[in-house]
């Protein structure tokens, strides 16, 4: 297959990922009409945004494993069948039981973060690798942006349910395409048995990729938490509306866009990715924490800033596993980095709830955001990566 087809499986990539990224972002604005609605403590309406993360955690290995040997269309596929099912479960849910079944169900879409830097990794070599990632994580954050954005005003207009409607739509077009156009990459297929049929698996997972899943567990701690809560910390302490609280915390995810294919880009040709993570991971530390403080003009400049550093950590970090271990072993590191990346989704919006419920203070809970950035920060000085 040629080698410009790469860029159809960009594409695809960047729709995939896209879908998921709504799938899990249009939850937050729904949350004063649901605690309405079900008459659901902070620490209950954080259980549909945690759910989700729960399939994730469970198989993101394994899976990792079956698709470095089987390919990743068949797992491709599966994660967008699943986000379609579950948010029209969502959708049509009678009671808040129902609505949680249908979140865990979306949940196997968070396999799509395993997928697609894996595919992309094949495609791409290293000298475009991280322009790819940046691609791939500029496409999750426009999306973040725009469902943070239009779900309240959708909410405000037409109910919270017709958000999970327009995620099943667009999942089910998404799901469409892949099947039609996504193609496995021949160095895919060239490659010998995976180690795991080999060797013991726990010799498969060395410090360093421990040290790089548990970075991105607590940078992934921090921005779910933030992004569950900001938009209702707005309109709960800062008294503002739901439709502008919403805007500004789509804000976050929105400067990332262009910044993250730059930053791949740039990191391709200097190379010195850790170092670039690292005082990314420090900034975000400080901004999340004025982020609760300020207001206004300097409100919108904060969350600009933070989202341009979230997006320079998501698109190198991806680019690490095929990097530091090889092409054997990449598929397995991206597994557990994304049973970390949903134990820090399942738990932070969690964490933050329960602090809420239990002092009735949010600012807590954003200091114990900026301190889980510190501590990646810390952790990602430690590893081995270039």
């Amino acid at each position: 297959m040629s080698k410009g087809y790469r860029w159809t499986i960009l594409g695809l990539a960047c729709a995939s990922i896209a879908v998921m990224s709504l799938s899990v972002l249009i939850y937050p604005p729904s949350i004063p009409a649901l605690m309405h609605e079900f008459d659901t403590s902070y620490l209950a309406a954080s259980l549909p945004a945690t759910l989700i993360a729960v399939p994730g955690i469970l198989f993101s290995v394994p899976v990792s494993i079956s698709a470095t040997k089987k390919g990743v269309r068949l797992w491709g596929s599966v994660s967008l069948a699943c986000i379609a099912l579950g948010s029209t479960t969502v959708f049509v849910a009678p009671n808040f039981p129902v609505i949680l079944i249908g979140r865990f169900g979306t949940g196997f879409g968070a396999i799509l973060f395993i997928i697609v830097p894996l595919s992309l990794s094949h495609w791409f070599d290293a000298k475009s690798r991280a322009l790819a990632m940046g691609a791939f994580v500029a496409s999750s954050s426009l999306v973040n942006a725009l469902a943070l954005s239009m779900a309240g005003s959708m909410v405000t207009s037409f109910g919270w349910r017709s958000t999970f409607l327009l995620t099943s739509l667009v999942a089910m077009l998404v799901f469409g395409c892949f099947l039609r156009w996504m193609r496995e990459a021949e160095s895919s297929h060239d490659r010998s048995a995976p180690p795991s049929q080999h060797k013991r698996l726990s010799n498969l997972f060395s410090l360093d990729m421990w040290k790089l899943s548990l970075v991105w567990l607590l940078s992934n701690f921090s921005l779910s938490a933030f992004l569950t809560w900001y938009a209702t910390f707005l309109v709960e302490v800062k008294g503002a509306e739901l439709g502008l609280a919403s805007i500004l915390a789509g804000m976050v995810m929105l400067s990332g866009v262009p910044v993250a294919p730059l930053a791949g880009w740039i990191s391709d040709r200097l190379g010195r990715r850790r170092v670039i993570i690292v005082l990314s991971l420090v900034a975000e530390s400080f901004l999340y924490g004025l982020a609760a403080l300020v207001e206004g003009v300097a409100a919108v400049v904060t969350v600009l800033a933070l989202g341009v550093f979230i997006g320079i950590v998501a698109s190198l970090i991806f680019a690490l596993p095929r990097e530091m271990f090889g092409a054997e072993r990449a598929g397995l590191s991206l597994g557990l980095m994304n049973t970390f990346l949903n134990l820090g989704t399942f738990t932070g919006p969690s964490v933050i709830g329960l602090v809420k419920d239990l002092t009735g203070d949010f600012l807590i809970g954003f200091w114990i955001v900026s301190i889980c950035c510190t501590l990646a920060a810390a952790l990602a000085y430690l590893t081995k990566a270039q």
